[in-house]
């Protein structure tokens, strides 16, 4: 898929200043610090951090995460400060399925503490985050040379109105067009909330499409 997962959005940070990973047979271990104030320029401080635990192999694994503050996150930084947390922690499972050419993915996330008031409307809201997403890929040789892979996802949001759609349905494709580069293509139908007396969340639905060049050396 070209578009970031819900989960990214809610999660990914904007800046890691320090990683540790063990490889302990069958489990990875890592840990990361991070500066979580991006709103305050003159904080340089590591005050805040992650873990991540892997249990299986590449080809099929689960996945445990825990970061003390998701309020760092690609999602949030556009907002006001009034409307983010300071810290908001989070943690995540996701697993991962890989059979011959099918490939299965699966994610949930979900903050632990409020993130804020991210619905402008309602003053009295104290938002807990939540995402979670499935994904199918499936790989396929067309003639002697394209190997090309197909893809369908669907994801879903709660408490996230105003900075995530409600749902999203993708279906992506993708395919080698010379030695070096691979285009990738996705379209993707949205669903907005649904919320009484709002007229931002309305429950509009909306149709994307992505197109992406990629290059490899």
């Amino acid at each position: 898929m070209v578009n970031d997962t819900f989960a990214l959005e809610l999660a990914e940070t904007n800046e890691t200043a320090f990683v540790a990973m063990a490889d302990l047979d069958m489990v990875d271990i890592a840990a990361y610090a991070f500066n979580g104030a991006v709103r305050d320029t003159d904080d340089d401080t590591l005050n805040s951090y992650g873990v991540s635990f892997l249990i299986g192999s590449e080809a099929m694994n689960v996945k445990l995460d825990y970061i003390s503050n998701l309020g760092d996150a690609d999602a949030y930084t556009d907002l006001d400060d009034a409307e983010v947390a300071e810290v908001a922690g989070g943690y995540s499972v996701s697993a991962h399925a890989g059979m011959d050419v099918f490939t299965v993915d699966f994610e949930y996330l979900s903050a632990l503490d409020p993130i804020g008031d991210l619905d402008q409307e309602d003053e009295t809201t104290s938002t807990y985050g939540e995402v979670e997403s499935i994904g199918i890929e499936f790989g396929m040789t067309v003639g002697n040379e394209c190997e090309c892979a197909v893809a369908v996802g669907f994801q879903s949001s709660d408490n996230a109105e105003g900075i995530l759609p409600e749902t999203r349905v993708s279906v992506g494709y993708m395919r080698p067009i010379f030695e070096v580069l691979t285009l990738n293509t996705e379209i993707y139908f949205d669903k907005d909330y649904d919320i009484s007396g709002n007229a931002d969340h309305n429950g509009d639905s909306g149709t994307g499409l992505l197109i992406d060049i990629a290059a490899s050396f």
